[in-house]
């Protein structure tokens, strides 16, 4: 089914309330999280350039990493789509995945009427959304596989070394 895909690595949430998420998910045994507070996020979003502006905190729960987004404007993305009937809305979004061939990976889906509907890249790697919710119930994320994204997500599931299990924050 997930054509060339390394390892599903990520579960992503869209969140009303990126704190009260946080503590949500700390409450049950994840974290620690890193937040990233109203960052823009430049990239390509149904043919368009556009600009996201969001939060995002990071973390880990069992080995799967948590990824919480909220959004601090109403721009059509895959985060607005998969909850149209109004906002805020919050709940699961998406499985993150990295893919041994991105491009295959893209167009493998996109063979099946499944089209990679937002994407850009960051520190070196490339990231898109492919529109799964017809036969998943739910978007899929893959990310292109380089040496800076197996760093950023070895960082993300090291922060609980050593953690003390009292701050959910790191």
């Amino acid at each position: 089914m997930f054509w060339g895909v390394e390892a599903i690595v990520q579960t992503g949430f869209v969140v009303a309330d990126i704190d009260e998420a946080v503590r949500r998910w700390f409450a049950k045994g994840a974290g620690p999280f890193r937040v990233h507070r109203d960052i823009d996020v430049p990239l390509h979003c149904y043919g368009e350039p556009r600009t996201l502006n969001l939060s995002l905190a990071l973390g880990h729960c069992d080995g799967v990493q948590i990824e919480l987004v909220q959004l601090h404007d109403q721009q059509p993305s895959v985060f607005t789509a998969v909850f149209p009937y109004g906002w805020p809305t919050e709940g699961f979004h998406h499985l993150g995945m990295i893919a041994q061939d991105y491009d295959l990976f893209v167009r493998k889906y996109a063979e099946q009427g499944q089209p990679l509907v937002m994407n850009g890249s960051f520190s070196g790697y490339r990231f898109g959304f492919v529109d799964t919710r017809e036969t998943l119930g739910f978007m899929l994320e893959v990310f292109e596989k380089t040496p800076s994204l197996t760093a950023f997500f070895d960082e993300i599931r090291n922060l609980g070394t050593g953690w003390d299990g009292v701050n959910p924050y790191q």
